[in-house]
């Protein structure tokens, strides 16, 4: 999920010096790609916490994950709010809704 968003923020910071509508595209689908699988990996961890009794030394390792996984993906719907409309894939409301809730 990291390297997939790492991919929307690099090809949205691209996109504009371009000229076309191929990166902008690709990093909208990227970020869409990376938030979902932001998403599963949300539910699983979530269903394991629920599931299992869980130690606090226990919750330090995935906390950090999640927070690290949090921030690029707050940072890939960032970069995909600044592409023109005419690149994006994404409308701009879905991903400022996404990047707010995430």
């Amino acid at each position: 999920m990291v390297g997939t968003q790492s991919v929307a923020v690099a090809t949205a910071a691209l996109a504009p010096h371009t000229g076309g509508r191929a990166l902008g595209i690709l990093a909208s689908a990227c970020g869409a790609v990376g938030l979902l699988q932001y998403l599963l990996v949300a539910a699983l961890a979530l269903a394991r916490l629920l599931l299992e009794p869980v130690e606090p030394k226990e919750l330090a390792p995935p906390y950090r994950v999640f927070m690290g996984a949090a921030a690029i993906s707050v940072l890939a719907g960032a970069r995909l709010l600044r592409l023109p409309p005419t690149n994006a894939l994404l409308p701009g409301a879905l991903v400022l809704g996404a990047s707010a809730v995430v």
